[in-house]
């Protein structure tokens, strides 16, 4: 096993929880973006070392919708200075504001 499937792995077991770490490198956007999102300044690290900056920004041209959240979103798109778009948000249907209790 080469030294960044190794790092991939180990990011997909502590940041893609409810897969296991093989499955959850096969989607290497979606482990990026978790990573992107949730992940530590050492996992961020790790990832800088595997992965191009291409694929960040593949990642924010393309995000998983519901992933990110605000601080995350804006720090991202800072840090490659480009401009930050409306956050992508999952459209589940449900809109809790207006639902009764």
């Amino acid at each position: 096993m080469s030294n960044s499937q190794a790092i991939k792995l180990k990011l997909a077991k502590r940041l893609i929880w409810w897969q296991t770490p093989t499955e959850a490198v096969k989607n290497e956007p979606r482990l990026l973006a978790q990573v992107m999102d949730l992940g530590t300044w050492e996992d961020v690290q790790q990832a800088r070392s595997v992965w191009e900056e291409s694929a960040f920004r593949a990642v924010l041209q393309y995000p998983p919708p519901g992933l990110f959240d605000a601080k995350s979103w804006n720090y991202w798109h800072l840090m490659f200075h480009l401009p930050t778009p409306p956050l992508v948000m999952r459209n589940t249907g449900f809109n809790w504001r207006t639902a009764s209790p």
